[in-house]
């Protein structure tokens, strides 16, 4: 092989070794994306474990600024009509979860605890967008319940910023175990 095409060949084979040592997924019929870059990914990894600590501490300012602002930022919660469109109307759910939350003894001003059940199931990125799939667990009082959350980024002047999110638990909001036995 020539020295071009057998550089390109290694950096494909440990791109494709690094996204998967860092939670990506791939299947064979896959190409590692030319845009996808390590720091990039990592960085993202990073703010979605960020995300989970902050709905954990009940930390309202990291919940305001990961949130896209664009009009078309669009949250999903678990119950029917839980849905939140634009940033404010986003960060105001979060504020009444918290403050709800608070108001039944959770810790950390409401905080509920979100706990990562090991790496991301899937970490995607093409150009200023990123997606991400995870089944973290909610840790609420009277147990714990599975999850499943999807998260959209976007690149917005410099940093990533969650445009879309969805979670989903299989169940209606009345049967999940919200306060102690």
């Amino acid at each position: 092989m020539k020295n071009g095409l057998m550089s390109k060949v290694i950096h494909v084979a440990a791109a494709s070794a690094a996204m998967l040592a860092l939670g990506g997924t791939m299947n064979s019929a896959e190409a590692v994306p030319t845009c996808l870059t390590v720091p990039e990914h990592t960085q993202i990894a990073s703010l979605v474990n960020q995300f989970y600590q902050a709905s954990t501490t009940g930390d309202l300012d990291f919940i305001e600024g990961i949130i896209s602002t664009s009009p078309n930022a669009l949250f999903l919660g678990t119950a029917p009509g839980e849905v939140y469109a634009g940033h404010d109307a986003i960060v105001q759910w979060w504020q009444d979860m918290f403050i709800f939350l608070d108001g039944l003894g959770y810790p950390n001003d409401g905080g509920l605890p979100i706990e990562a059940t090991g790496g991301l199931l899937q970490l995607q990125q093409e150009g200023n967008v990123a997606w991400v799939a995870d089944d973290p667990t909610f840790a609420f009082l009277g147990g714990d319940v599975p999850t499943r959350l999807s998260l959209v980024f976007r690149k917005e002047s410099g940093q990533w910023k969650i445009v879309q999110g969805h979670w989903s638990v299989g169940l209606p909001n009345e049967e999940l175990p919200l306060e102690a036995p």
